[in-house]
């Protein structure tokens, strides 16, 4: 489904038509979660996880989703997530659409980024579904060397954050 809006094959009201013309639907509650999100830039399944299991668990601040930028050959591209008031970018790289043959490209894009943009962070699938509250803690020490004064929520009563944030 987040792929089918990443590429545009459909709409959000037109999901909805549909599941809302289905009397039985399995995991309608997921389905509806994950319209709302596909529709509002979580492009892949990797980004609806950032949003949800990083992002929003541990109440970091919304990043801009599908940011639009300008590439060094004059092309368009999109950055996954982009923090403005604090030049941070997000690139999360799921193995569909970020394969080992291309990690210069990903290298090269960071680069231009850091020089035009800047500074990147870049999550694979590991460090957001299975170490989140690392990534989180990660993010808001990237986010205070910026400048944000937020504090970081634990998403659980064992949230693994806090203790890595200590180090700091």
């Amino acid at each position: 489904m987040t792929g089918a809006f990443g590429r545009k094959l459909t709409s959000e009201e037109r999901l909805r038509r549909e599941v809302a013309g289905r009397r039985k639907l399995r995991w309608r509650a997921d389905l509806d979660e994950i319209i709302v999100a596909a529709a509002g830039g979580a492009h892949s399944v990797i980004e609806y996880r950032y949003d949800r299991d990083v992002e929003r668990a541990h109440r970091l601040p919304p990043a801009r989703k599908q940011v639009p930028f300008t590439k060094p050959n004059g092309s368009r591209g999109f950055r996954d997530r982009r923090y403005e008031e604090y030049a941070l970018i997000i690139e999360l790289d799921g193995k569909q659409y970020h394969p080992d043959e291309l990690k210069g490209r990903d290298q090269d894009r960071d680069n231009h980024a850091a020089a035009t943009a800047g500074s990147t962070l870049r999550y694979g699938w590991t460090d957001v579904t299975r170490t989140p509250c690392a990534s989180a803690a990660q993010v808001r020490a990237a986010l205070r060397k910026r400048g944000y004064t937020g504090s970081l929520q634990p998403c659980s009563p064992t949230c693994g954050a806090f203790p890595l944030l200590e180090v700091r």
